[in-house]
């Protein structure tokens, strides 16, 4: 029997993920999927923890955040080989929407809060990213920075999976 986890592949994003393979870096970057619209858990989550109100709708994640999960998580990932299928970055919409932990990204070593160096908060300071965390086959983990652009998007910046639980 397939669990809810298996089934919950974009095909959308499994074709945005092949185009960006397929195509320069540069151009890669330029390059944007929808991933979905921010639901009521993930956006009261932000809310609760950021202690603003977030006016963004949807989940975006771009050329970079392909190739930075490829680069670091893929087939040839330099910290593991967790994203290596293409169907488990494809299912980041179902970790969103069904998360069961959410909180600042804290630097092991400073114990500070990660701050995106490509995003900005609509303070105009660098933008606080998230972890939203699921426990299936393991951990998995996504990176999100809460950019509140004017666009109405928030980035994904990245997605892992691992066997323990992320600190």
């Amino acid at each position: 029997m397939m669990t809810e986890y298996e089934m919950a592949v974009d095909p959308g994003l499994v074709e945005f993920i092949e185009m960006v393979r397929s195509v320069p870096k540069d151009e890669a970057n330029k390059l944007n999927y929808k991933i979905s619209e921010i639901g009521d858990k993930q956006r009261e989550g932000i809310e609760s923890i950021t202690g603003e109100t977030l006016n963004a709708k949807f989940n975006v994640i771009n050329g970079s955040g392909i190739n930075h999960i490829d680069n670091r998580h893929g087939k040839d990932g330099s910290a593991d080989h967790s994203m290596a299928n293409i169907e488990d970055i494809a299912r980041i919409a179902y970790i969103l929407e069904n998360y069961d932990n959410v909180g600042f990204l804290i630097d092991k070593d400073t114990q500070k809060t990660v701050t995106s160096d490509n995003y900005k908060a609509g303070s105009g300071k660098h933008a606080p990213i998230l972890s939203f965390v699921k426990k299936v086959n393991g951990f998995y983990s996504i990176a999100q920075a809460v950019n509140d652009s004017s666009k109405g998007w928030l980035n994904i910046i990245s997605a892992y999976k691992s066997k323990n639980k992320p600190t």
